[in-house]
């Protein structure tokens, strides 16, 4: 049986996680100005690559509706 304080500590851990998700999700909200924070959640497949890790494209928002990426030329 639980006791008060695992119920609480256990509550507690719950409601920073939901409080740190809803900070997430809001963070890629501008009124009127776009967020590279918006593709952080977007989550990309990327076949036939080689084993290790590479990086995707660099992505960044020059104004203040464009997203712009470039593609890494590692080989």
């Amino acid at each position: 049986m639980s006791t008060i304080p695992e119920l609480t500590k256990h509550a507690r851990e719950l409601m920073h996680k939901a409080v740190e998700s809803t900070k997430r999700e809001f963070s890629g909200i501008r009124s009127g100005k776009v967020s590279t924070a918006l593709l952080d959640t977007v989550r990309v497949e990327r076949i036939r690559q080689p084993h290790g890790a590479q990086p995707g494209p660099m992505v960044a928002a020059p104004e203040a509706r464009m997203l712009t990426s470039s593609r890494s030329t590692r080989g």
